[in-house]
């Protein structure tokens, strides 16, 4: 009797869980209510029987009462089924009041034969006969049955997809228990092998019975079975399956096999599992389980839900991997494709623009051509024959898709009604055919790949455009300090005739054409690569600024109005790049002279105070309004001068600015200007060190 106990037990807890489930989903209708019920009359009638089985006190009494209250609340359940599901909506009365009378006459007669029965005595040891009582037993199960074929019959086409597995589940067990008291009304004797697989087999109903209430929300709790732990629990019983049968051939082998029976069964053992093996770990069977699981299991071919969250993580995900291929990637895993390639539109023509587990194309699509206008009308996916050969000669296929193994989809991209590009998939590892439901989904794909695609092909264009901005503010810097060195080097020229005797100037013209020579190479140098934010700190050295003043002292020295320098610390040094602080302060010098004009002066001057150096260019021209130095000033190419650039001003007060210094404007009208170059000064420590480097 243990294993009839256990065997209800398990029963009972099965309908259990169901229970708590259809509980947590609770909809208030009264199919809702009929199928609690029946449940519940179930887990009592499984726990009653186990109980009374584990203390031998299974009376024919207690037995057919229970089996009564069983079957008669599966009986309202499936009345109230067939009433609310038939065909036109409006059952027939002469057959709502025949099922009416069923229902409630068939309990009452089994409980009336089972209480005929005099003897008390157990129902389920051999010898015992209780032919009225098991005969009523016997018709229960057969009213369920005839109730189940009025169900599935008077049930239209579409509400049949959701009750086939309810009809099953119910149907198998209703028949087993046919059987049962079949076999005890023909023998006078409940056989104990039937009876204690019969609670097993009724357990057997319970995810059939959740599958249904699942794909029935109109009677039924909205009861949701995850894909992913129908999966794998699908596996696992796959798993057991392959192990009963490895087992047959086991015993098999090792019974007939005789001297070969160890070496046989052994090398069985590791081929079959190695096979398996392969076979769970291959993406082909994965996805032809979940292909089969969708279909026969769920409303819906998806877990939208779960499918959206995987495209977007794939299309997020490692940034190590271009946009492009995540793209394809991404669209490929949901539809169980192996291999793609993404076309997209630029430079006039649709090219390949990557390609993943698949030959590249050398081919180009023209943007009239007639297959790029047969995609621009489809209002979806294209789905190829195997051959494509076979395909429609309204579909124009260009003759590079015979070059991809097994082409099977190519998937429009569209972004604001324009074609971005296209998406060509190979064969799905299910060989799986498109549906309307897959059609629907890859538009929705397709749609946010689209919108994915063409920001990531802006922000090329603009990553582009600012590299182009780069180069062109590199080169107007660069022309910049051309012209004021071709305003040095004229000025020599312009002199030349006049000092030419004169040791001074030609060493110092001599000095001056050398200084321009490494000013041109650095600029040059400059020109063939990007300039970089912290460029300075990796070129820096300690300056002294005597040297770089009497260096710019020294190629105006031979044009009017000369500047001169007006007293300062010889020994301040700054750390910074030498030549780019000669090039900012020349450009100050050279506006305070052209702005000082011929009959003007410029005063230089070095002051140092709290940590700081300020070098300041003093000149007595007509000065600027406050509003221009606000607004004008510092806006690159903007400049007052015909020929200039406009930048010479903000370089110095960026250059001040990534040395942590600034660069203040002292001026007003008809009063002069003084251009303040503020930088810090360097430690101490640090012209103790580079002191020996430093140029005399």
């Amino acid at each position: 009797m243990a294993i009839v106990s256990v065997s209800y037990f398990l029963s009972s807890a099965g309908y259990l869980s169901l229970l708590c489930l259809l509980a947590l989903r609770w909809r208030p209708t009264l199919a809702s209510w009929l199928l609690v019920a029946a449940c519940g009359a179930t887990v009592l009638w499984a726990a009653g029987i186990g109980l009374a089985a584990a203390r031998d006190t299974a009376s024919v009494s207690l037995l057919i009462g229970l089996e009564a209250l069983h079957y008669g609340a599966w009986y309202g359940f499936l009345l109230a089924r067939i009433i609310g599901d038939a065909g036109d909506g409006r059952p027939r009365r002469h057959l709502l009041w025949a099922l009416m009378a069923l229902t409630a006459a068939v309990p009452v007669l089994v409980l009336a034969l089972a209480f005929a029965a005099s003897d008390p005595s157990p129902a389920i040891e051999a010898g015992q006969r209780y032919d009225p009582a098991l005969l009523g037993a016997l018709l229960l199960p057969v009213g369920g049955l005839v109730l189940l074929e009025n169900l599935f019959r008077n049930t239209d086409g579409e509400r049949r997809w959701a009750l086939r597995f309810l009809v099953t589940g119910l149907g198998a067990a209703f028949a087993f228990d046919v059987v049962v008291f079949a076999d005890a009304v023909l023998f006078g004797v409940v056989d104990q092998g039937l009876f204690a697989a019969r609670g097993l087999v009724h357990g057997l109903a319970v995810p059939l019975i959740a599958v249904t209430a699942a794909r029935s929300p109109q009677w039924a709790p909205a009861i949701h079975v995850s894909r992913r732990a129908v999966f794998h629990s699908a596996t696992l019983v796959i798993t057991g399956l392959f192990l009963l049968v490895l087992a047959a051939a086991g015993y098999y082998v090792r019974t007939f096999g005789g001297n070969w029976a160890a070496v046989v069964l052994t090398t069985l053992i590791v081929a079959a599992v190695v096979g398996f093996l392969l076979v769970i770990l291959s993406g082909r069977y994965r996805a032809a389980l979940q292909r089969f699981l969708g279909h026969h299991f769920y409303s819906l071919r998806y877990d939208y839900r779960e499918e959206w969250l995987r495209f977007i993580g794939n299309l997020g995900g490692d940034r190590a991997t271009p946009l492009d291929e995540r793209v394809v990637r991404a669209v490929a895993d949901v539809f169980e494709v192996p291999e793609g390639q993404l076309w997209l539109f630029k430079d006039g023509v649709f090219a390949m623009q990557t390609s993943w587990n698949m030959p590249p194309a050398e081919a180009v699509e023209a943007r009239d051509s007639p297959f790029i206008a047969h995609l621009a009308t489809m209002p979806g996916a294209i789905e190829l024959p195997s051959r494509l050969g076979d395909a429609p000669q309204d579909t124009p296929l260009p003759s590079w898709l015979a070059t991809i193994r097994r082409p099977w989809l190519v998937v429009p991209l569209r972004r604001g009604g324009q074609l971005l590009g296209f998406i060509v998939l190979g064969r799905a590892r299910d060989g799986r055919r498109l549906l309307a439901e897959d059609q629907e989904l890859l538009d929705i794909l397709a749609r946010q790949s689209a919108s994915y695609l063409a920001e990531w092909l802006g922000q090329q264009e603009l990553m582009q455009a600012r590299r182009f901005d780069a180069f062109n503010r590199q080169v107007t810097y660069i022309a910049h300090d051309l012209k004021n060195l071709a305003s040095q080097l004229s000025l020599i020229v312009a002199n030349a005739p006049r000092f030419r005797d004169n040791p001074a100037f030609v060493d110092d013209m001599i000095q001056t054409v050398a200084d321009s020579v490494g000013t041109m190479e650095r600029l040059l140098a400059q020109l063939g690569r990007e300039r970089k934010a912290d460029g300075e700190a990796a070129t820096a050295d300690i300056v002294p600024l005597g040297m770089v003043i009497e260096q710019v002292l020294r190629r105006f020295a031979h044009g009017l109005p000369r500047p001169v320098m007006e007293g300062g610390d010889d020994a301040a040094a700054v750390r910074t790049d030498r030549r780019r602080l000669t090039t900012v302060l020349g450009n100050l010098v050279q506006n305070a002279v052209d702005a000082a004009g011929r009959d003007g002066s410029v005063r230089l001057c070095l002051a140092c105070h709290d940590g700081l150096a300020a070098i300041a260019v003093h000149d007595d021209g007509p000065g600027m309004e406050r509003t221009f130095v606000d607004n004008e000033l510092f806006r690159p190419f903007r400049s007052t001068k015909g020929d200039g650039y406009g930048i010479g001003a903000f370089e110095a007060r960026e250059f001040a600015r990534q040395h942590g210094g600034q660069l203040e404007v002292e001026t007003a009208p008809g009063k002069g200007t003084v251009m303040r170059l503020v930088l810090p000064l360097a430690t101490d420590d640090a012209r103790h060190r580079h002191g020996a480097e430093e140029p005399a």
